[in-house]
């Protein structure tokens, strides 16, 4: 469980209470696996990936950069060579990044299955606009499921749906026991909200 500095802190007077409302996409998955998220415009890009994380189902076990106008952004200061170049996403709030309506940029997650996602800025909205609190992340839509960890990026992951569709594949019963009851159609938007509610709470002392 995450739990963002960004919800302590209070939006400069200077600043418009805004949110900004992004298609994140999964690429290359067909039929295309994806979420609108609504994110406060002053949470940084670390706390948009933990918000992803949920949101998509992942569990947040491999690394992960985001890629902005040519620069990556990832976490920085740990021990390994990987992230030396890497500008601390920790450090910087999305609305310092000065995105604009229908700007793209990329995130990526497990280096080794290569998670690629798309983030399109569907608007920018500001306080009055909608009816929810803007200062809150929130999942507003998607369709299917998050891909399983480790299940060897888009070509693994559709290989093992087609053999889990065929009870007769000879591969079948050990691909069901590591997937459980994984239904990849089922999208919770009402568990990612709760979950992004559980997530945002203060740490208790």
């Amino acid at each position: 469980m995450w739990y963002t500095n960004a919800m302590s802190k209070q939006t400069p007077s200077n600043r418009p209470q805004q949110a900004y409302v992004l298609r994140v996409s999964i690429k290359e998955t067909k039929p295309p696996i994806w979420r609108k998220v609504s994110v406060p415009a002053d949470y940084t890009l670390g706390d948009l990936h933990r918000m992803l994380q949920i949101a998509f189902g992942w569990d947040d076990s491999h690394m992960h950069s985001f890629t902005i106008n040519l620069v990556e952004y990832g976490m920085t200061g740990m021990d390994f060579d990987y992230g030396d170049d890497m500008a601390d996403e920790d450090s910087v709030c999305l609305y310092d990044l000065d995105l604009q309506p229908d700007q793209k940029f990329s995130y990526l997650y497990d280096f080794g299955d290569s998670w690629e996602h798309e983030i399109r800025v569907s608007k920018i909205i500001s306080a009055g606009d909608e009816k929810w609190d803007l200062t809150l992340p929130r999942c507003l839509g998607g369709k299917r499921a998050g891909p399983l960890e480790d299940s060897g990026g888009v070509w693994g992951y559709e290989s093992m749906l087609e053999i889990l569709r065929d009870p007769a594949r000879p591969e079948y019963k050990d691909f069901h026991e590591w997937a459980g009851d994984f239904d990849p159609e089922y999208v919770g938007i009402e568990e990612i909200n709760a979950s992004l509610e559980e997530a945002v709470k203060p740490r208790p002392s």
